[in-house]
C-alpha cells in the first residue's frame, strides 16, 4: 500500500503548480543518479521540505526511517532498515554517500529529476 501511495504521489506531483513548490530547502526535489558500474543500479531520493520521503535503491523503494536536520554544511542524512546515506552538496554539485550494512561506502552523483 505504501508503494502505491508513493507512486501516486510521484504521478500527481508534476501536476502541481510551480508556485506551490517550496524553494526554502536546498534539497526539496527529486534527485536521481546511477552508480558508475555496468549493473544499471540507479538511485532516486525524494525530499519534501527537510524530510526524505522516498528512496529507491537496488530496484525497489524503501521507506526511510528517519531524516536528520539539515546540517550547517548543507548536507542531509537519513537512514533506512539496511543502511544510512547522506546527501551532500559542493556548489552546484550534488552527491549521495551510501553506507549499506556490510558493504563499502559508495558515492553516486545526483541530478535533479523532473
Amino acid at each position: 500500500m505504501r508503494i502505491f501511495l508513493l507512486m501516486l504521489a510521484l504521478l500527481v506531483a508534476p501536476l502541481q503548480p510551480v508556485a506551490a513548490q517550496s524553494t526554502d530547502h536546498p534539497w526539496d526535489a527529486t534527485w536521481v543518479g546511477d552508480w558508475d558500474s555496468a549493473d544499471d543500479d540507479g538511485v532516486q531520493v525524494i525530499v519534501t521540505g527537510d524530510q526524505v520521503v522516498g528512496f529507491f535503491i537496488h530496484g525497489d523503494y524503501v521507506e526511510p526511517d528517519s531524516t536528520a536536520p539539515l546540517a550547517a554544511d548543507g548536507s542531509l542524512a537519513f537512514t533506512w532498515p539496511n543502511g544510512k546515506a547522506t546527501l551532500r552538496m559542493d556548489g552546484d554539485a550534488r552527491e549521495l554517500v551510501v553506507d549499506e550494512n556490510g558493504h563499502a561506502e559508495r558515492v553516486v552523483n545526483l541530478t535533479q529529476g523532473d
